[in-house]
């Protein structure tokens, strides 16, 4: 009996799926990055609804998947955060936690251009994107107030709350900026000398 020739290697009879999609080193290390920034705003999400719904201060809790969400786009740029920033928003929404459709809005507009104007205006710095990411926060939440006041949902008098909360959410900063860049650097390339 004689052996086939085959004019091209046939598949192992039993090799795993991660043989079969072709992904490039780059490719594997840049969907690690955006699964694990996935992971990090799920466990912000369920920190926020769990743990910190239970604790108020002067009537107000802080808003840590927003915040996340800002300072990934400020950290990421503009041009590769507009999509990321409007699925995390369609999602925050869609959680059941965000206040209203209009973050769907909100979040991705602000993130982008907090990005637009660090890259533009500052160098990337720790102190500069802390800047431009406090500052889309704080706009963030007086959004949401200027919403809440539209919609007939708050009162005039509680504006001290809505600044309570940006104030506790921007304390969350130090703590989520060495995640949030010790992640985006899953990938980068290094130049060898």
């Amino acid at each position: 009996m004689a052996k086939h020739k085959y004019e091209f290697k046939p598949d192992k009879p039993h090799s795993g799926i991660w043989n079969k999609l072709y992904l490039t080193p780059n490719q594997r290390l840049s969907i690690l990055r955006w699964f694990l920034y996935g992971l990090v705003l799920l466990i912000l999400s369920v920190v926020q609804d769990v743990i910190l719904c239970k604790v108020s201060i002067f009537g107000a809790t802080s808003d840590l998947v927003p915040c996340a969400i800002i300072l990934i786009c400020v950290e990421l740029g503009a041009e590769r955060s507009c999509l990321f920033a409007l699925i995390a928003a369609m999602l925050y929404k869609f959680s059941g936690t965000a206040p209203g459709y209009y973050v769907i809005g909100l979040i991705p507009v602000l993130g982008v251009m907090a990005a637009a104007v660090r890259q533009s205006v500052f160098r990337k710095t720790i102190s500069s994107t802390m800047l431009c990411a406090c500052i889309a926060v704080i706009l963030y939440e007086m959004g949401i107030f200027a919403f809440g006041l539209v919609f007939q949902s708050t009162a005039l008098f509680r504006v001290t709350r809505f600044l309570v909360t940006a104030g506790l959410s921007l304390l969350t900063f130090p703590i989520l900026y060495p995640i949030t860049i010790a992640i985006e650097k899953i990938g980068e390339k290094t130049w060898k000398s």
